[in-house]
Parts: structure tokens; sequence; C-alpha cells
């Protein structure tokens, strides 16, 4: 709006191009705008920062979960190797805390359950964790799994369950990245014991081979030997070995597998058998398991079978008593199992310490509710009870009673052929004849 109109805009396209740019040739507005976008980027900053505060808070907090498990998964390898069960599984507890889906603390309660001897309960943990396991991610997971396994095929070994053993230990070796002589060696005792004595040399071979340790190539051999019928010889070089080795879990294991080897020898070689079970004992002092000490305890009670004139007899009683001690102090350690606890009462039974046996099978019927052989063994009690009765004294009631619930829940668990429950049920039926029961 000039004057001169030199000064006006020289078409309606300027005056447009002025009228929309005008805001830009305001000083205050563009002081306005660079406050703007400052703050935009500043707001930017902010953000980025705050992600970048969270994404790498949450790294740090993951690596320090990872090192913290890591920790109790190492401490509790220590602790069992220690034998210190009640602490490695404190251990565990913070470990299964922090990450209860990873491999590594099952592989440890596993390996825990079997060091000390509950072999079913392994056999739970391991197929709990294999059973919902989807796919391995990684070579650290693959060689866990492979670890699990061995277990596995160890925990079936001892309990007789051979076919899942062999099954568990193809796995395991299909998962030994690490290539562990251990798992050759242990599956070629499974497959000894089992009767596969050619392929158990093959995998005793292919253990040696890794440069096994001689003292554990002792082990197997003398399982192959066992299998054979060569118990002498067995017997022999488990001893070797269980001199040789300094790891005690070796020696723990040789005792069991010479244990077994004297049982099958029979009453011919019971003092010798006793005489390396108390050297075991002693020569593993504190660190003799609860199963150590059991085998000690039925050696004794095997060499109280037979014994028929008075001094013998006299033996007989002494026998008896060194194996009541043995079970009676792991009862008082609080280490008795179910087995521990129906030991102990058969032998008070059998030393006619009635009412000690009846509290025994009291307790294992209070932990044991749903099983059949406490009722079962207090009615063979009280039939010897009764016997120490003059005739018009004796009443079976009792024992009958034991006997029905005995056979309710031997029914109920599918039980078939257990000897004890076929003797009772005859006494039962030996009462009725006689008119002591109607």
């Amino acid at each position: 709006m000039q004057l001169d109109p030199a000064g006006r805009y020289a078409s309606g396209r300027e005056l447009f191009d002025a009228i929309k740019n005008i805001r830009s040739l305001d000083a205050d507005w563009n002081r306005y705008q660079r406050r703007e976008w400052a703050g935009r980027i500043l707001c930017t900053l902010l953000v980025a920062g705050g992600l970048c505060l969270v994404v790498g808070g949450q790294f740090l907090k993951k690596t320090e979960m990872d090192q913290a498990y890591q920790r109790s998964v190492q401490r509790t390898r220590e602790l069992i190797e220690n034998y210190q069960f009640d602490e490695a599984e404190r251990e565990l507890d913070q470990a299964f805390e922090l990450y209860p889906d990873k491999i590594d603390a099952y592989v440890e309660k596993a390996l825990a359950e079997y060091t000390s001897g509950n072999y079913e309960t392994a056999i739970e943990t391991a197929l709990g964790y294999i059973n919902q396991l989807g796919t391995v991610r990684s070579e650290h997971e693959m060689q866990e799994l492979g670890d699990l396994y061995y277990i596995l095929g160890n925990s079936y070994f001892e309990c007789g369950q051979f076919d899942n053993g062999n099954n568990s230990f193809k796995k395991a070796l299909d998962y030994n990245e690490k290539k562990n002589s251990l798992f050759y060696r242990d599956y070629a005792i499974l497959l000894a014991k089992s009767g596969n004595i050619e392929e158990a040399e093959k995998q005793l071979e292919q253990a040696a081979a890794m440069n096994l340790s001689n003292d554990a190539i002792l082990i197997a051999e003398a399982e192959i030997l066992f299998s054979k019928g060569d118990y002498d010889s067995a017997i022999q070089l488990f001893q070797d070995a269980f001199r040789a080795s300094g790891e005690l879990s070796e020696k723990l294991r040789v005792v069991s597998l010479c244990d077994q080897a004297y049982v099958a020898k029979g009453r011919e070689g019971v003092d010798d058998h006793i005489r390396f079970l108390e050297n075991a004992v002693s020569t593993l002092g504190n660190t003799a398991t609860v199963q150590v000490k059991e085998l000690l305890a039925q050696a004794y009670l095997r060499k109280t079978s037979g014994e028929e004139n008075q001094e013998d007899q006299e033996r007989f009683q002494e026998y008896y008593w060194k194996a009541v001690d043995i079970y009676q102090s792991i009862y008082d350690g609080g280490y008795a199992t179910a087995n521990t606890l129906l030991n102990l009462g058969i032998i008070y039974e059998s030393v006619d310490e009635y009412e000690k046996a009846g509290d025994i099978f009291e307790e294992y019927i209070e932990r044991y509710p749903n099983h059949y052989q406490g009722y079962m063994y207090l009615a063979f009690l009280e039939a010897m009870v009764q016997q120490t009765k003059p005739n018009q004294s004796r009443d079976y009631q009792s024992m009958n009673r034991y006997y029905e619930k005995a056979m309710e829940l031997y029914q109920a668990a599918g039980d078939q052929g257990d000897q004890n429950m076929e003797q009772l049920t005859r006494l039962i039926q030996d009462a009725k004849a006689q008119g002591w029961l109607d």
C-alpha cells in the first residue's frame, strides 16, 4: 500500500506470497519458533534418555539376576559334593525364585536327590522338567539336558528299571557334547547289570579311549565280571577301586555295587561282607551316608540267618543288636526313610521288643498313611504278642483289623505278589479255622 508505484507489489502473486510468509518476517515470531523447536528437541532427547535408562536398568537387573542364579547353582553343586543336602536345598530355593523354568537348577535338584539316595524322587524331578520341555535353544541347554538324562539313567539303575535306564543313557549320550567319559562308563555298568555284557564292554572301551581314570574303569570291569558270575574276582576289583578312588561319590558307588556282589555270593562270604562294610563305614567316617550304614545293618541281619546251636544263638542276638544300633542312630538323626522305619520295627520285634516295634510301625503309618506295609507288620506283631499268652487269653481281633486295613490298601495300590501279605492271609485263615476269629 505504497504511494509510490515502485514500492508496490508488481503482481497479485507477489502479494499472495507476501501474505503467506508474513509470520516469517516477524522477528518475535521467529524467536518463538526457535524456542518451540528447541523444546521439542529437548523433549525428544529426554524421552530417548529415559528409554535408555529403562532398558539399561532392565539389562543391569537381568545381568544381576543371571549372576545370582549361577552363584546359587554353583554353590549348590559344592554343597552336594560335600553331602550337605539341607543347605543345598536352601540354595536351590533361591535359584528357583529367580528363574523357575531354567534347566540348571533342575539338574542340581535331581543330582542332590540321586546323591542322597532318593532315587524315585530324582526320577520325578528329571521327568518333571523333561516332560514340559520345549525346544532346546542353546548349546548350554543341550549339555545340561544331557546331564539330566545321565542322572535319570543312574536313578533308574538304582531302582532296577534297566529298560528305562537304557533309554535315558542313550538320550544322555545324544546330548553329550562335552564327551563326558563317565556317561559311557555308567552306561556300561547298567548294560552289564541288565545282562548285555557284549555291549557293556564296547561302551567301556569307548570310555577308556577318552582317558577315563583307571579306578573308574575298575568299577565297570568289576560289574562286568559280576554279571558273568565271577563274584570273587568282581569283589576283588571293587575293593581295589574303593581304595584307589579319591572321589567320595565313586567310593560310595563302589560300596553299593560290591555289596550286591557279596549278597549274590550268598552266606559263604557273609563275614568278609561285614568286614568290607565295617571298613567302608570307618574309612568314610562322617561322610558315610545313611545308605552305606543301612547296608552294614542288613549284612548283620544276614549273618543271623541259619544260626542254630546255642553259641550261634548268642551271636544271633549280638548281630541283631548291632543292626538295631545302626537303624536307631539313623532314626535319631532324623534321616529315617520308609525302609528304615520298617527294618527297625522288624528288628525290634525279632528281639522281643514288642512295644518299641509297635511304636515304630505306628509312626510309619502316620508318615505313610496310604502304604499297606505298616498295617501288615502291625498284624504280624499282634500275632507274635498273642502267641506269648495262654490260649484262653488270646484275642486276635486287633490282628484281624490290621489285616483288613492292610488288604484294603494293598488292593487299592494294585500290588500283587507280596509274599508277606500272602503269609499274613494264611495266618488269618488259620486263626479262623481254629476258632480264634469268626
